[in-house]
């Protein structure tokens, strides 16, 4: 994407900017990333590089900083996670009423 194209992610980054907002929500953030809130806090400083603004009981974004992270995200993306596949164990079949029953039999 190249950096004359407008994109809905700075539509709403340069409106909240525009309406005059400081600082973001983490909803309206995560919304106009169209990602999860949960997502979003695993990319915010400390845990990721997307910094923030930290206040009692929130967690708010400047729109300036959004849309560097951005930016700098289209220059040097995060890299995949490689780790090992997740293996699953196989259920036991039965519980303990299964394993009383043929005791008892």
């Amino acid at each position: 994407m190249s950096s004359d194209m407008k994109s809905p992610v700075n539509d709403c980054i340069e409106e909240a900017a525009f309406v005059g907002k400081l600082l973001i929500d983490t909803r309206t953030t995560a919304a106009a990333l169209s990602i999860s809130e949960r997502t979003l806090f695993g990319l915010t400083e400390p845990r990721g590089k997307l910094p923030c603004v930290r206040l009692p009981g929130r967690t708010m974004y400047r729109p300036a900083d959004v849309t560097a992270w951005l930016d700098e995200q289209q220059r040097n993306p995060i890299p995949p996670k490689v780790g090992k596949p997740i293996v699953r164990k196989e259920k036991k079949r039965g519980g303990r009423r299964s394993a009383q029953k043929r005791t008892e039999g």
